[in-house]
């Protein structure tokens, strides 16, 4: 589903103003808030790495926030779900394999141990984030 499909369908159930909806959702969109440290690392790696967000998200990330924080300029690629129609963990790592075929020298930071799985399960090194090692955390240990 698309962003105007989902606000018009909360709109609706809410009864609420589709274009109020829709502006807070453009602006929530856009300053959801990213951790500029880790960014800047990312932006370090890329001396190394191929560096690619691979996200399950909807198509807002990709016409909102990725512009509101160019991502573009961080991320050599920028692969969303919701283009490719299938979730990192789909289908063994179906995903995975739009961005290549040998992962041995890859690496994966994800917050959900399932993805992180089967990136592994692929050959390729992953590493789950969390509170207590944060993305932060692994990015540095990565330079």
């Amino acid at each position: 589903m698309t962003s105007e499909e989902i606000n018009s369908f909360v709109a609706e159930k809410l009864g609420i103003d589709y274009s109020d909806l829709w502006s807070l959702f453009v602006e929530s969109s856009e300053t959801i808030g990213v951790d500029t440290a880790a960014l800047e690392l990312i932006k370090q790696l890329q001396e190394k790495y191929t560096t690619v967000l691979a996200t399950d998200n909807m198509d807002c990330l990709n016409r909102f926030t990725a512009p509101a924080y160019a991502l573009e300029t961080v991320f050599n690629k920028i692969i969303n779900s919701c283009d490719s129609g299938i979730r990192k963990s789909d289908a063994n790592g179906t995903f995975f394999k739009l961005l290549a075929t040998d992962y041995t020298n890859s690496v994966l930071l994800d917050d959900i141990e399932e993805n992180c799985s089967v990136f592994q399960e692929l050959g390729g090194t992953a590493h789950l984030v969390t509170q207590e090692h944060y993305a932060v955390y692994h990015l540095q240990s990565l330079l």
